[in-house]
């Protein structure tokens, strides 16, 4: 990885796979020489309507013990970190902290919400920090332990300039990658390119940067490209996942299931979404 960041921002919050965000976000920061900015933020499910008193015990015991972990994590990797808590649990300005937080940093890095266990985020607290944030956000699933660098990086390049934001910003994880693959997916059911001419080609612009890069045209007749892609990327361990989000408004919604809400459920490797 190329030192290109100046900060992270790693999402922290009491769960128990914020571990994985930590340990993803120094591994980053420390091959891009950049800050590490913990943001802790969530609420107490356990107290339903109005919060009357705020902090509460819970949140107390679960925010110290995040930033425990987080700085002792960026000690022992000798790296330059800052904490910093959001005093509010309520879900809107979780959910507005966070893109702003987001707004300063380089990348960000959050995790999928399990529905099962982050009762303690709002609903839509992921695609809301990719959506309003304007800027790159890491995703991981919210199971399992991921280390970059040890796959290849996939692009799902559709030639909008939500894909060449999010590139651009992936460029020292895309880097990294043992090989690198470009998925050339057509739009609004185009036959693609046989080959996009050099000077918008998406697979020429990597050639300067990464020794190995293949390109791939995903079927224009296919009923979810969405689908395609995960399925094409499931098994990719220690791969990683660049889209470009070219309708925020539908990732604030997990109802409307278009191609951005059905990835953004569904990824099973790190995916650097923008929009």
């Amino acid at each position: 990885m190329t030192s290109i960041y100046g900060n992270v921002l790693v999402h922290l919050d009491g769960a128990e796979h914020c571990a994985e965000r930590i340990a993803i976000g120094i591994e980053i920061a420390k091959a891009t020489k950049a800050r590490l900015t913990g943001f802790f933020a969530e609420s107490d499910p356990e107290v339903p309507g109005p919060i009357a008193t705020w902090p509460t015990p819970r949140f107390v015991a679960r925010r110290d013990a995040a930033e425990k972990a987080f700085t002792a994590a960026v000690a022992a990797a000798g790296i330059e970190g800052v904490f910093h808590a959001l005093g509010s649990g309520r879900p809107s300005v979780i959910m507005h902290e966070m893109a702003r937080a987001a707004r300063a940093a380089d990348l960000t890095i959050v995790s999928q919400r399990d529905p099962d266990r982050d009762a303690h985020l709002p609903d839509f607290f992921v695609g809301h920090a990719v959506a309003d944030s304007g800027a790159a956000v890491l995703v991981l699933p919210y199971a399992g332990k991921f280390r970059l660098g040890q796959g290849r990086a996939v692009i799902a390049w559709d030639g909008e300039k939500a894909t060449s934001r999010a590139m651009r910003a992936a460029m020292p994880l895309i880097g990294a990658a043992a090989e690198v693959v470009v998925f050339m997916i057509p739009l609004s059911g185009a036959e693609p390119e046989a080959d996009p001419p050099a000077y918008a080609d998406p697979v020429a612009w990597l050639d300067g940067l990464h020794h190995k890069v293949e390109r791939e045209h995903l079927s224009a007749k296919a009923a979810h490209i969405s689908d395609v892609i995960i399925s094409r990327v499931a098994d990719d361990v220690g791969g990683l996942l660049v889209v470009g989000i070219n309708n925020p408004d539908a990732m604030r919604n997990p109802l409307r299931k278009t191609k951005a809400r059905r990835l953004l459920d569904q990824i099973t490797i790190p995916t650097v979404f923008a929009t």
